[in-house]
């Protein structure tokens, strides 16, 4: 019984520890990551290009695009095959990207800072970070980056929320509607075309 109860006290230790291992590395992640995007966003002596370019870099470091993608297909990544999974995260990043590229024209940061308001491990061990973009000027905005540990790459954002919205879950919507009335190969040729 002895045995048994130290075993749990070191597995408990243990997973705590690694919770609170997570918590700090994630935190450590979220400042630094964004506070260079917002640095970057706030250089005036760079092209807008320039500064699309630094982003792309930097988001392509952060983010899983492969699970974003997955998860934002929802149950129709199992129907695919693994050439239809590859072509759809490629696109899908593409179109990500130049959604988000066009926006960036719209977006002038001055004084924002960033504030993490919370970091919570979940029992599987994923992690979200609950964040305050703080910005005198145009207001504050809510953001959860939600993330898991990546065997090669370390913590990494599978999703964010932006003022409730999942980028995910907002995808998985617009895709299961398209789907109901094409193929899988429909919107691939769809989305190749328009790149």
């Amino acid at each position: 019984m002895k045995k048994v109860m130290l075993i749990l006290i070191v597995l408990f230790c243990s997973v705590s520890h690694s919770f609170g291992n997570a918590k700090q590395e994630v935190t450590t992640l979220v400042n630094d990551q964004v506070n260079s995007l917002l640095e970057i966003l706030k250089d005036n002596s760079i092209s807008q290009a320039e500064k699309g370019n630094q982003i792309i870099e930097a988001a392509n470091k952060l983010v899983d695009f492969r699970i974003m993608s997955r998860f934002s297909l929802g149950k129709h990544w199992k129907k695919m095959n693994k050439k239809q999974r590859a072509e759809f995260v490629k696109l899908f990043v593409i179109k990500l990207q130049n959604f988000y590229l066009k926006q960036l024209n719209n977006i002038k940061v001055t004084d924002e800072r960033l504030e993490i308001e919370e970091v919570i491990v979940s029992k599987s061990g994923k992690v979200e970070a609950k964040t305050l973009l703080v910005s005198p000027t145009s207001g504050n905005v809510e953001m959860k980056f939600r993330f898991y540990r990546n065997k090669k790459r370390g913590w990494v954002v599978y999703d964010a929320v932006i003022e409730g919205v999942s980028i995910t879950k907002s995808w998985q919507t617009q895709l299961a509607g398209i789907l109901k009335s094409k193929s899988i190969d429909e919107l691939l040729t769809e989305w190749s075309t328009e790149q």
